[in-house]
């Protein structure tokens, strides 16, 4: 998996292109906080009022370092977190 050059901005992770497909990895140091989002039912909260995209987790055979591949909902234009 190679990381798309204009994701360095978060330490917990980065986004990568696979078969056309943009993915985001978690990394194993963030898998906390990512499992209480997940649990404590503010992603689906957000996911339903639209705030936030929602996502499917991947089962990816080169997932290293025990993190987390997700595959967000595929935004149809240039969109950058810190917009």
């Amino acid at each position: 998996m190679q990381r798309n050059p204009a994701s360095f901005r978060d330490p917990s992770g980065f986004i990568f292109e696979q078969d056309g497909a943009i993915y985001r990895k978690i990394n194993s140091v963030y898998i906390h906080q990512y499992r209480h989002l997940m649990d404590s039912g503010l992603y689906h909260a957000l996911v339903k009022a639209k705030l936030m995209v929602e996502h499917e987790e991947m089962l990816l055979d080169n997932v290293d370092n025990g993190g987390i591949i997700i595959l967000p909902e595929q935004v149809p234009f240039i969109s950058y977190p810190y917009e």
